[in-house]
């Protein structure tokens, strides 16, 4: 049985790792064990073991890793303190996830990665938009009909100040988009500003394999979606994510739709966001000895085209 600690009770934590875990915990019985939950407020703590069935309750994860012995951690720390952390768990040799954007800057990322790939431990980067359960039938769906000729993604949030929310929330759609087309060889940027507003993004791309991308980040939008399209000779993708509320595909082949599906509000938010799945594949793969994926390598990409986003005009 693989026993797991959770380090950080945070609002995300409950949105998303926590509900995860404890549906998996649920649906696989004598698989996994929520050994201790930690936070600095030991009242989230406990809430965290009385809510989704933690053991113990820790206000200092030094301690929790000495008495408690995990075999792997979950880590949703602030984003100033994430490398440092995940850099500890890695050194440790303690399987654990590592949220993005993985630090403050690309230094701190890039430092990370020289870590992992030092260190060798099993990891995975949260990039959930990855395990978006249309996302991934999409992708199918298009490889089964040709090859990928275009892609696009949109992300749209409703007043997001944050100066730097594209590196912060927007890597999300960026890696989205690394993770359908493959590395980036050519990569142009441009930027609107406003005052008192986050910057808005659009970028024009080519990846590596021949395909031509577009990407648009705006925080300050009328609405909260995330817009996907795969394009090839003959047929077109449409994945939407309204944000916890639902996610819908559409596909069409010569002209004509041929596949239409959706996942309404009554899906538990963390299945439709990808959430779930994401954590099935990270304890699958600790399970069974694989190193899960995507690590902080994988991601990497990601982290550098949102650095170079934050430098547009």
């Amino acid at each position: 049985m693989l026993r797991i600690a959770l380090i950080g009770c945070g609002e995300h934590s409950g949105i998303a790792h926590a509900p995860s875990l404890a549906r998996y915990a649920a649906e696989n019985p004598g698989q996994i064990e929520l050994i201790a939950a930690c936070d600095l407020d030991l009242a989230k703590a406990k809430q965290f073991c009385a809510q989704y069935g933690f053991a113990q309750a820790y206000t200092d994860y030094h301690q929790m890793l000495e008495k408690e012995k995990p075999d792997a951690c979950v880590c949703v720390m602030p984003q100033r303190i994430i490398t440092r952390l995940g850099i500890e768990m890695l050194e440790r040799g303690m399987p654990c996830t590592i949220e993005k954007p993985m630090g403050d800057n690309v230094q701190e990322v890039r430092q990370l990665a020289q870590v992992a790939a030092r260190t060798r431990t099993p990891h995975m980067v949260s990039v959930n938009r990855r395990f978006l359960p249309h996302l991934v039938e999409a992708r199918q769906w298009a490889q089964e009909q040709g090859p990928l000729r275009f892609l696009s993604a949109s992300m749209l949030r409703v007043r997001r100040s944050e100066e730097d929310f594209v590196w912060g929330t927007g890597m999300h759609v960026v890696d989205a988009l690394r993770s359908l087309g493959g590395d980036v060889s050519d990569f142009q940027c441009f930027a609107s500003r406003e005052a008192g507003g986050s910057p808005w993004y659009w970028a024009a791309m080519k990846f590596a394999g021949g395909a031509g991308g577009l990407l648009h980040v705006t925080p300050t939008a009328g609405v909260e979606e995330e817009v996907y399209e795969l394009s090839g000779t003959s047929y077109r993708v449409q994945v939407v994510n309204y944000q916890g509320k639902g996610t819908q595909m559409r596909c069409w082949r010569n002209g004509k739709l041929e596949v239409e599906q959706s996942l309404d509000k009554m899906t538990a938010p963390f299945v439709s966001r990808g959430e779930y799945a994401e954590t099935c594949h990270w304890i699958s793969a600790l399970r069974e000895g694989r190193s899960p994926a995507p690590g902080v390598g994988d991601v990497l990409g990601s982290a550098e085209l949102c650095a170079q986003l934050m430098t547009c005009k």
